[in-house]
């Protein structure tokens, strides 16, 4: 019978310079994910970028909006690289650091990269701040402010560490009014107990960002996933209530397009007729019409077109989510 070979504690820290500001005070932020517990900890920072004008200057803006995203060695009143400082910390249990170094270090770089979103993505809901998004793989491994992700895993066990960096491309942000007290003790509540935000309001918030940022199109798409998603469970619960959710009613879900399932199935499970409402009304003649032309013909909405969408999709969801069961 083979030894088993007992499991060492690991410490695990990796930190990385973001792409903007998070409004909140520094400090630790203890988080869970499913049964796994971590901590957070932010620090803001800023870098002057005008105080050296001796060697060759250059900068670049945004091309949609005219923002500084860049200077090097030039003399800007005022311009600031301003970032929030972040570090991942959690302990796990391996058997060995030496003999998995390799794989412990892209599975710790991974579970950073859940941990960090999952924060994001609270912090985003509570303070529908929308200058703030999830971090790709890609963003998440990017050098910004001369800052590289750096990852150090400490065994005191066995008496070693490793220590690390990864490289890419530089990035800037600015930073609006903190959010006070209030936010930061929600955030904290939410975070700690594990708690996910609802996919809805983050695809909305999705939309919105990209509406700030000028990509119309996808801001329709995720609308129309807002809206898909926000009927097929408002659908599934009211079924549920009403003791009728059988297998052959999720599979008919599953089948059947969003329009049918208001006409088909919700319709009959609610009070008020949700096909005869003004808020369909707009759905049905106006945004998903809008929404069909953007799949399907590549049609670039306006930026009106969009930030009418957004009303539609939020005043249909507040109606299907007062909507009182058929008894």
């Amino acid at each position: 019978m083979q030894k088993q070979i007992p499991k060492r504690q690991i410490e695990v820290r990796l930190s990385l310079a973001l792409p903007f500001v998070f409004r909140l005070e520094d400090g630790a932020y203890h988080g869970k994910l499913n049964s796994n517990e971590f901590l957070i900890h932010l620090k803001y920072r800023s870098i002057n970028l005008g105080e050296d004008t001796t060697q060759q200057s250059s900068f670049a803006h945004k091309v949609s909006t005219g923002e500084l995203t860049e200077a090097h060695n030039v003399n800007v009143p005022g311009a600031m690289l301003q970032y929030s400082f972040v570090t991942i910390q959690f302990w796990k249990r391996v058997s060995s650091l030496s003999n998995n170094k390799e794989k412990i270090i892209q599975n710790s770089i991974t579970r950073c990269h859940k941990y960090l979103n999952r924060f994001i993505d609270i912090y985003r809901f509570l303070t529908l701040d929308t200058e703030v998004h999830p971090l790709t793989i890609a963003e998440f491994h990017t050098t910004r402010a001369g800052q590289s992700l750096h990852y150090w895993i400490n065994c005191n066990e066995e008496g070693k560490f490793i220590m690390g960096s990864a490289f890419g491309e530089p990035g800037i942000s600015t930073i609006p009014k903190p959010f006070g007290a209030e936010i930061n003790t929600r955030i904290r509540d939410m975070f700690k107990a594990g708690a996910q935000p609802p996919i809805i309001e983050l695809l909305i918030l999705n939309a919105k960002s990209y509406l700030e940022e000028g990509e119309y199109r996808l801001a329709a798409i995720d609308l129309g996933t807002a809206l898909d998603v926000n009927v097929e469970q408002v659908t599934i619960n009211l079924l549920k209530q009403r003791g009728e959710l059988t297998d052959q009613k999720v599979k008919e879900l599953e089948r059947l397009t969003t329009k049918l399932i208001i006409k088909n199935i919700l319709k009959h499970v609610t009070e008020q007729d949700i096909t005869k409402s003004r808020e369909w009304m707009s759905v049905d003649n106006e945004f998903r019409i809008l929404r069909n032309k953007v799949i399907h013909d590549a049609y670039e909405p306006t930026h009106k077109e969009v930030i009418e969408a957004v009303e539609i999709v939020r005043s249909f969801q507040k109606l299907l989510n007062e909507a009182k069961i058929k008894t």
